[in-house]
């Protein structure tokens, strides 16, 4: 799967930087379904019409920028972050690329949760590690005055705002009212299931079009869908037991807090893969 995915992102990446160099490449639109657009250049798709992107970011092959850089992530995790093998510098080459706040975070979490259970001093260098995204945080809101990619697409949509994080646009406020109706409801204990979805049982016209996170997969599936999630996820770790696979699926879990993805079978083979490898110590964590 490593590999098939470096592949996928590397073809993907050349064709990007064609598009990033001006090369004109053949191309047709897309509306893929009531939410998404798309321009789809064969070697890659782009996110809605390029006349109208201003920081155009990097989505691969995959449906949107986040789905292809929280792969990543997990991938380079499972890889213990080796950047002496190319295939993984083409990985890094994905999230950064794609301009994913949260893929940024993931990528940042991973590696302090890797430092922290596979050295002997965790949690020096941690701090170490922290206080060197600090400076970058300083640097991009000081340089051009903050107008840059950087502090645009990353570090401005972590200030609060309100109460809420600029960033945080996982829900719309549709959804958000008809959410706060459902959790004092009898409907949280089993979700509300297909019915979110229209007449056809399909997700073309529904309630949760513009939505992702937890509170989506909560909503359909529930108290009891989520509690055996969390089961299933904690007993096949505990099957494979070790620090390094624990600390992936704290890491798959939260990319899932973000992205509620964990049964869909890329991100479940991730899991299902990663987990008895990491225990077996197959991976070298250098």
């Amino acid at each position: 799967m490593v590999k098939a995915t470096q592949i996928i992102v590397a073809i993907s990446l050349v064709g990007w930087l064609l598009y990033l160099s001006n090369v004109p490449l053949p191309h047709y639109y897309s509306e893929t379904d009531a939410f998404y657009t798309h321009t789809v250049y064969y070697l890659f798709i782009l996110n809605g019409i390029p006349e109208l992107q201003i920081m155009p970011r990097f989505a691969g092959m995959f449906l949107e920028p986040g789905h292809l850089g929280t792969i990543c992530c997990l991938l380079l995790y499972v890889e213990g972050f080796n950047l002496k093998k190319k295939g993984n510098i083409i990985l890094l080459l994905g999230v950064l690329f794609s301009l994913s706040l949260a893929a940024y975070g993931l990528l940042i979490g991973g590696v302090a949760l890797y430092i922290f259970y596979n050295t002997k001093r965790g949690m020096i260098y941690v701090t170490v590690f922290s206080l060197f995204i600090a400076v970058i945080w300083i640097m991009s809101i000081n340089y051009n005055s903050g107008e840059n990619y950087l502090n645009k697409r990353i570090f401005e949509r972590l200030i609060f705002e309100d109460g809420e994080m600029m960033g945080a646009n996982r829900t719309t406020d549709f959804f958000q009212t008809r959410f706060d109706r459902y959790v004092i409801s009898s409907d949280i204990w089993f979700g509300v299931g297909r019915d979110a979805f229209d007449a056809k049982g399909t997700s073309t016209t529904n309630i949760l079009n513009g939505c992702a996170g937890w509170k989506r997969f909560y909503f359909l599936r529930g108290v009891v869908g989520c509690f055996l999630l969390l089961l299933f996820l904690f007993s096949y770790w505990r099957k494979y037991p070790s620090s390094k696979a624990g600390a992936f699926l704290i890491l798959f879990f939260v990319a899932n807090m973000i992205r509620d993805y964990p049964l869909r079978e890329y991100f479940l083979f991730i899991y299902l893969l990663s987990i008895p490898v990491l225990y077996q110590g197959k991976v070298e964590f250098k």
